[in-house]
């Protein structure tokens, strides 16, 4: 749990786990780094800080795996129908994530880039702009606008 900037963190002997979005990171504490607990607080939420930069790399599907790498390319695995793991000619992508069988992108230029199962226009994201986050579920794919505005297929 977090409070304020300050973590509430579990300790056991030289390893600290982390929460961050709803997943815990146990870290080892190295030797050298072991001083008073203020400044294992500073580690820790160094450590968090450089976590957070692989929050959004790898998102599953109900057959496939996508994966973001650091060069902002787009690697996938898994069941190979419906086109939802052709991501190989993705580029300049910041975030990525998937439903029951299709994969979406968002590129760095906030435009969308969606391949897989269309049965329900989830993957209808061509006119998409100024988009900052994204995400999908099943059937549905969504976006947030710079400006606030929740857009849903």
């Amino acid at each position: 749990m977090w409070v304020g900037d300050t973590p509430k963190v579990g300790t056991h002997y030289n390893f600290v786990t982390i929460p961050l979005n709803k997943m815990f990171y146990k870290l080892k504490i190295e030797k050298h780094d072991e001083v008073k607990m203020r400044n294992k607080t500073q580690i820790i939420i160094q450590k968090r800080e450089e976590l957070r930069k692989y929050q959004n790399c790898i998102k599953l599907g109900e057959e496939h795996t996508i994966g973001l790498k650091t060069d902002g390319t787009v690697v996938a695995v898994g069941n190979y129908d419906h086109g939802r793991c052709d991501v190989d000619t993705w580029r300049d992508i910041v975030a990525i994530s998937c439903g029951k069988a299709h994969s979406v992108g968002l590129k760095i230029d906030g435009t969308v880039l969606a391949v897989g199962d269309n049965e329900y226009g989830q993957c209808d994201v061509e006119e998409w702009q100024d988009i900052i986050a994204i995400s999908c579920c099943w059937y549905k794919t969504a976006g947030l606008r710079k400006d606030g505005t929740i857009l849903l297929l």
